[in-house]
């Protein structure tokens, strides 16, 4: 029988600027896959985190 998979992504991204040049970001992401062959079926949690700074300043 042919492997078939089938997966669902859900993501979100929150971004923080602390003054004009530097930020932060933290996100989270899942997934989850099925297939017909049931050693390939997870869900995975994922989680990141950034400091960021910006070379210019943005004007407004």
């Amino acid at each position: 029988m042919p492997q078939h998979d089938d997966r669902w992504e859900f993501g979100a991204l929150y971004e923080r600027r602390l003054n004009g040049r530097f930020g932060f970001e933290f996100g989270y992401n899942f997934e989850q896959r099925w297939s017909n062959d049931s050693d390939r079926n997870f869900n995975e949690h994922r989680v990141g985190f950034a400091v960021t700074y910006r070379w210019r300043k943005e004007t407004r």
